[in-house]
């Protein structure tokens, strides 16, 4: 609008700023008022900036007002509000191979977010020809740009050129819960699910999208300010060479603006999973504490930019010595010498981010990740259902009538060898009451072997045979139970070696080897181990040592086949198991059989190999080869014998 004095109203138009004017030429004058406009648009010329494929036909502007000469931007102001609730239950019956029982679950929800936005619309002055101003106070360019072939501005105040910025933030804020019931069997099922997620998202938005300030052609500009320019990421600028631009003003100061976008999203859950076997103990709490732990992903961007003050190159005067000092602290020879003067790099702006993209990365991280973690979770459930749940069973060798060995035969009644040319004995997995009573041997001993990883049932009843001293006694074994997988197998090795106690629990094997002690160790008993079984023996060992059975195994003796565990501290556990009596357990280890000599840590008995053979081949034929240092052990087959030679057990210490 344009603020007019009554006597001058006929100088003027009421209501002409918030609009936009084309014309060969624009003269308003207010000569005691003020003109102020937001938001408006004023075109002199057909060669407008905004136009295009127009003539050369020149447009002037010019603009008087007593007063004060205003522009500034129009501001678009938008905001948001929203609120979200959910709530859902659902109760069934399942049947299946996985169990029958009741099924259920209820969840609840809700959620608020906010927005607010401010865009600006510049005023914008535009002439194609002379731009000429003159104000009798105040000039003021807050979100609005002048320009024209050459600008001529008299400004008896203060001149002000300031960059508005759009702004705009975000937040927002969901929660949800749920409870989940599993009544049917099935081993890996939680009975019972409580399940908490938190979604948070914000982002924050300044940016000048369009710089404010004075923009003169190739006639340059000629400005003179009574009182104190002040830009405010203004420009002042133009294409004319340096001696047509001049500036005159009292005092001078600029400020840059900072232009920002920042967002961030995060989302993280809490649960608790119980009931079923695969959520009971230390395994169900670290299987919850797991998850928790990573079951949470966050994502930010950030982008920033500038809105700079500048002036073209041309004369600038500073008359007012003393305001300069008073505005800036500098006199006027520092205050023009420390202006910006590229003018063609003043402005850079940023876009708003998005933050729902943000929103989709941390569910798409959360959940890549909750899947990895659960895929983990099968091997290790595995591992734990081998160790734990799956039945260890006591198994013994087949015998006939006059005590000899049944081996497995073939159609022709030729008995079937394993991959290392030893026959299979049959046997069988012990009844209650045979538990009960274990036959001992001509020695008075009961005789038990304890198998290795990836060693079937079969293979067990194999190695019960070649460990033993005395074929002729009856061979009993504990079946340590193979794991659906390698890894998962691997997995229970480590367990026994890193991370079986009292406190993290004993393998099923393990307590077998302990009950095995308490009612046969004083009476008679020996133990065959070999491999991850010399774990098994010496984890029961210390067991039993931690829970002070002082003196138990007093007619308790070990052998140890290619063991995982070292010999040396075998033996000292069953010399406090025996009383503190002076023992030693016996020992058969290859010098190339790394389970023993580095995962085991212990010496060697012998150390013949295949001609050409070495330390890495062996190594290799150890993890890959049925036939090799590690399983050629005790009173191994003719193959093995004649590629590695006879072991030779020693008593260790």
């Amino acid at each position: 609008m344009i603020n007019n004095p009554p006597s001058l109203l006929s100088l003027g138009m009421a209501g002409l700023f918030p609009q936009s004017h084309y014309s060969t030429a624009e003269d308003i004058q207010a000569h005691k008022g003020s003109l102020h406009g937001v938001g408006a648009d004023i075109f002199a010329g057909t060669n407008s900036a905004y136009s295009q494929d127009n003539d050369a036909q020149s447009g002037n502007i010019s603009l008087e007002a007593g007063q004060d000469i205003t522009f500034e931007s129009a501001q678009n102001k938008q905001s948001t509000q929203n609120n979200m609730q959910s709530a859902s239950m659902n109760i069934g019956y399942s049947y299946g191979t996985g169990g029958a029982g009741l099924l259920g679950n209820a969840s609840f929800g809700k959620g608020k977010g906010s927005g607010e936005a401010v865009h600006q619309k510049n005023s914008h002055i535009i002439g194609t020809g002379t731009l000429y101003t003159n104000s009798g106070g105040n000039t003021t360019l807050a979100g609005a740009v002048a320009s024209g072939e050459r600008v001529e501005m008299e400004v008896w105040g203060d001149l002000t050129i300031t960059s508005r910025s759009d702004t705009g933030e975000s937040s927002s804020k969901q929660q949800s819960v749920s409870f989940g019931y599993n009544g049917g069997e099935k081993d890996d099922a939680a009975l019972s699910t409580i399940s908490l997620n938190k979604d948070k998202s914000s982002s924050d938005y300044h940016s000048v999208v369009e710089q404010s300030g004075i923009k003169a052609g190739d006639g340059g500009f000629d400005i003179n300010v009574q009182d104190k320019t002040k830009l405010t990421g203004g420009l002042i600028s133009s294409t004319a060479p340096a001696e047509q631009n001049s500036l005159t003003t009292g005092s001078m100061s600029s400020h840059d603006i900072t232009n920002s976008a920042y967002a961030q999203a995060n989302s993280q859950g809490f649960s608790i999973a119980v009931g079923g076997p695969m959520y009971q103990g230390k395994y169900g709490v670290g299987k919850n504490i797991a998850k928790n732990v990573l079951d949470h992903a966050k994502a930010k961007d950030s982008e920033e930019g500038y809105t700079k003050s500048a002036i073209n190159d041309g004369t600038i005067v500073i008359t007012d010595e003393a305001g300069q000092k008073a505005l800036t602290g500098q006199d006027a020879e520092q205050a023009v010498a420390s202006l910006n003067h590229n003018t063609v790099a003043a402005h850079q702006g940023v876009q708003q981010l998005d933050v729902t993209k943000l929103e989709h990365i941390v569910h798409e991280n959360r959940e890549m990740a909750t899947q990895l973690l659960e895929e983990g979770f099968k091997v290790s459930d595995e591992s734990y259902k081998t160790m734990f749940i799956k039945e260890h069973p006591l198994a013994v060798v087949d015998r006939d009538e006059q005590g000899n060995v049944i081996y497995k035969t073939d159609a022709n009644g030729v008995p079937i060898r394993d991959a290392r040319g030893q026959p299979i004995p049959k046997f069988h997995y012990l009844t209650d009451e045979e538990k009960q009573h274990l036959q001992a041997g001509s020695d008075g001993k009961v005789h038990v072997s304890l198998n290795g990883i990836f060693t079937p049932p079969e293979e067990a009843a194999v190695y019960a045979e070649q460990h033993a001293e005395n074929k002729n006694v009856p061979l009993y074994f504990v079946v340590f139970p193979e794991a659906d997988s390698a890894i998962s197998e691997l997995l229970v090795a480590g367990y026994q070696k890193f991370l079986e106690n009292d406190f993290w629990g004993l393998t099923n094997s393990t307590q077998e080897a302990e009950d095995l002690v308490k009612v046969y160790g004083n009476t008679g008993l020996r133990l065959n181990a070999h491999s991850r079984g010399g774990m098994t023996v010496y984890n029961g060992f210390h067991s039993l040592k931690q829970q002070g059975f002082w003196g138990i195994a007093d007619k308790t003796n070990v052998n140890l086949y290619g063991p995982a565990a070292n010999a040396e501290a075998t033996a000292d556990m069953l010399k406090y198991l025996r009383g503190d009596k002076q023992t030693s357990v016996g020992f058969d280890g290859h010098r190339y059989d790394f389970v023993s000599r580095i995962i085991g840590g212990n010496g060697y008995t012998y150390e013949t190999v295949p001609a050409g053979s070495t330390r890495w081949k062996e190594w290799w034929r150890v993890a890959t080869n049925p036939i090799s240092s590690h399983t050629c052990l005790g009173n191994a087959s003719d193959i093995c014998q004649k590629r590695y030679g006879p072991s030779h057990r020693e008593q260790k210490p």
